[in-house]
């Protein structure tokens, strides 16, 4: 457990993360499963990502040995055909992000898991070795989930940010970006409104966000 920074877990822990698509968006209820992924602790902090893909029935699941770009057949809501494009990661995709400027495990951190008061459910199951005491999360921030209306339009977007980007913008200073996506850092120095961008403008007076006008963000 940590209260502000990547946790860190015994070998033979197993990560799970299960994709499904609706194979007819106008029925999002039924999901066909197209992949699951597993990320293993090893020894000596290394840790190893696989992927299994789901045959059509969803009965079995093999081994992905390389990257897979596949083109899905659905239809949309508007009951046309159509097709999803979607990538299956090899075993060396895995590891771009779960490196260790980002602390291998991306999603598990005390703001993250405070949302829906995950780390009591997991004290209940006996998880934790030495349990994390009350006055560490009292202090420990709390990410906002986006339809949390209790929260600002702010805090929602910021903790957004802060759940799916900050692993590696705000800690990996090689990737060719500068703003900063940690909810620890204010708004005005997070180079995100009227953030210059590293590649080149697609339109005049592009940022990495302006205010109200989503073509030039």
């Amino acid at each position: 457990f940590s209260s502000d920074g990547p946790w860190h877990f015994p070998p033979g822990t197993v990560f799970v993360k299960h994709f499904a698509l609706a194979r007819d968006e106008r029925q999002p209820e039924r999901l066909s499963p197209l992949e699951t992924r597993l990320l293993v602790a090893g020894g000596e902090g290394r840790y190893y990502g696989v992927t299994y893909e789901w045959n059509a029935e969803g009965t079995d699941a093999k081994l992905v040995l390389e990257r897979k770009e596949l083109e899905l057949p659905v239809r949309g809501r508007n009951g046309r055909p159509a097709e999803r494009h979607y990538m299956l990661p090899g075993p060396g995709d895995c590891m771009v992000c779960h490196n260790d400027k980002a602390g291998m495990v991306l999603g598990v951190r005390t703001e993250q898991m405070q949302v829906a008061d995950q780390l009591s459910r997991w004290e209940a199951a006996g998880a934790f070795a030495q349990p994390p005491s009350a006055e560490a999360l009292e202090h420990a921030q709390r990410l906002a989930a986006l339809d949390d209306e209790s929260r600002s339009e702010e805090d929602r977007l910021r903790s957004y940010w802060a759940s799916n980007c900050s692993m590696c913008h705000g800690v990996d200073n090689t990737i060719r970006s500068r703003w900063d996506a940690r909810a620890t850092t204010p708004l005005e120095h997070q180079g995100i409104v009227r953030g210059p961008l590293e590649n080149g403008a697609p339109l005049a007076g592009s940022a990495v966000v302006v205010p109200g006008d989503l073509e030039r963000s």
